[in-house]
């Protein structure tokens, strides 16, 4: 449940909105493992479920202040909080390597988070003279903490005792930036944009891990320490683009500072990494008729890891398998070629794109057994990646009232580099497909059909296999086209499964994994002073995922 607010008069307007939720969320997952080695044999099944419960608020207050048409000044703050009380319930049938059932251990966890995020901005923006040229300066801020307390319980047949565990994560992340780009137009259709922008983010995760021993608690140390992170990127770019007669172009480059300090606790092992890059692009586009353009591209991109593929440290609810980060992981660069053809007609277009991309330092997710008896997944710069693809995207609108969009990726792709001193090389053709329908009917009826596909693709330890979804959106607009409600399906046949293999000398696993099963929602929207637009989308559509 939630409101919009927005009031206007004269030079200001300020806008607030507020929302209140409470949701559940169930999921499952079977997970089958095999491990063998010279010193260790074993296998076993799991069978994994959750139910996520959630509180959450969200509110933020904002402002534009126009002090004339040249010169405008907007800040906003919003605040974001949520309390979780989930229940997490893994069953382990321990087998032998003929999968004969050997005993059940059941494991309970019993969760409690505690999230919130502050988050506020202010930015100015100068308007010149001439048509198109600009300023824009602008502050962001956000901080964010997560604190997760689990307490477990294991029973096994084995054993006649109860195994009590617990454990504590505290995260915080911190992000300021500052950026100031100027558009500067010249001659007809000619401009040069030019900007900088400095970033500095930290984040800190604390984690505690005990376990009861008699009547004592004790805290292993490799699973009780601090990690630190501090990214300070500072950046400038300059580009230029005009058109000449038929003929477009768009080249610009950009600089970029990075500097990366990471410190575990533990270890005292304070790492400093700094470095600084080129990225240029070049984009050209041929305009042979109306109905068809061509272009040709280049870009030198960067990947930076996320918050947790760096942080050690992870949950403990499943203690035979742990996906853990790594502190050392350093950014995916790609050098990504295109050429393309633009095709419009009167009822649609028809975009064809013939692709490559090379990434370096490409991060994969590893898993091998550890001395302790835990099987690890950690992500490691092993790589190296080719991809060769073409993609087609279509939009196509047979009548007033129907619109159909479309879009291809295939692809082939070989992945190759060196992991515990022996070197890979995998081959892969795949392909994805996103496809949506539109209807606008009579007496402001909408609905959306889209359906979702993505082939099996391999990967240095293993394969992930097919996926298919589907999902289903309507919606109505009535009193006066003040009041809307949406009707939305999400997975309409219970289909969206991550199924994943792993395979390597000692390790043999299938995972199916479903975070959320089908959902409906019903929403109902009443607007004051205002009216629904008439711009054809589905109020609330359902979720969808596009790849590419």
């Amino acid at each position: 449940m939630g409101f919009n607010a927005n009031y206007r008069k004269k030079k200001l307007n300020l806008f607030a909105s507020y929302t209140i939720s409470r949701r559940t969320f169930p999921g499952s997952s079977t997970t089958y493992q095999r491990l063998q080695n010279a010193d260790t044999a074993f296998a076993y099944r799991q069978d994994y479920r959750h139910e996520r419960r959630k509180w959450g608020n969200n509110a933020s207050l904002g402002l534009d202040y126009s002090f004339n048409d040249k010169n405008i000044v907007s800040a906003m703050f919003s605040i974001r909080s949520g309390l979780g009380n989930n229940s997490y319930y893994r069953t382990y049938e321990n087998l032998d390597l003929n999968n004969n059932l050997l005993s059940t251990d059941r494991r309970d966890e019993a969760n409690k988070e505690m999230e919130d995020m502050l988050e506020g901005s202010l930015s100015y923006t100068k308007k010149f003279k001439k048509p198109g040229a600009e300023w824009k300066t602008e502050l962001k801020w956000f901080r964010d903490q997560d604190f997760e307390k689990s307490d477990y319980t294991e029973t096994s047949t084995t054993y006649s005792q109860t195994v009590f565990e617990n454990s504590k994560a505290y995260v915080t992340e911190e992000n300021f930036l500052v950026q100031s780009d100027l558009v500067i137009p010249f001659s007809t259709e000619g401009k040069i944009e030019t900007g900088i922008r400095s970033q500095n983010r930290h984040f800190n995760n604390e984690f505690r891990f005990g376990h009861l021993n008699g009547a004592n608690w004790e805290a292993p140390s490799n699973f009780n320490d601090d990690f630190t992170y501090e990214e300070r990127v500072h950046a400038a770019y300059i580009m230029g683009s005009n058109t000449y007669g038929k003929l477009g172009i768009q080249a610009g480059l950009r600089g970029e500072y990075s500097d990366v300090t990471t410190l575990q606790r533990s270890l005292n092992n304070a790492n400093n990494k700094q470095y600084f890059n080129w990225f240029p692009s070049l984009a050209m586009s041929y305009k042979y008729n109306e109905h068809n353009t061509f272009q040709l591209s280049y870009s030198r991109r960067i990947n930076r890891p996320g918050q947790w593929e760096l942080m050690p440290f992870m949950k403990f609810g499943d203690n035979r398998e742990m996906r853990v980060g790594n502190a050392n992981l350093n950014p995916e660069y790609t050098n990504a070629f295109e050429l393309g053809m633009m095709q419009n007609w009167r009822s649609g277009s028809l975009l064809s794109s013939l692709y490559y991309r090379k990434t370096t330092d490409k991060i994969e997710r590893m898993a091998s057994y550890g001395s302790d008896g835990i099987i690890y997944r950690i992500p490691l710069n092993i790589a190296d990646r080719d991809a060769y693809g073409l993609e087609l995207n279509l939009n196509y609108s047979a009548t007033t009232w129907l619109r159909f969009t479309s879009g291809f990726n295939f692809f082939r792709e070989s992945i190759f580099g060196t992991y515990n001193n022996a070197h890979f090389k995998v081959d892969n053709f795949s392909w994805t497909n996103r496809t949506a329908v539109n209807f606008v009917l009579p007496q402001r009826w909408r609905m959306q059909l889209s359906a979702n596909y993505e082939a099996p693709e391999v990967n240095p330890q293993g394969k992930t296999l097919s996926i298919f979804f589907a999902d289903f959106g309507m919606s109505k607009d009535f009193m006066k086209n003040k009041a809307t409600i949406g009707f939305n399906v999400n997975d309409i046949f219970n289909s969206r499964k991550w199924r994943n293999v792993t395979e390597t000398a000692e390790i043999y696993s299938e995972t199916t994994f479903q975070w959320r099963p089908r959902t409906v929602r019903l929403v109902l929207t009443y607007r004051f002073n205002q009216q629904a637009k008439d711009n054809g989308k589905v109020y609330d559509a359902s979720e969808n995922r596009g790849e590419g």
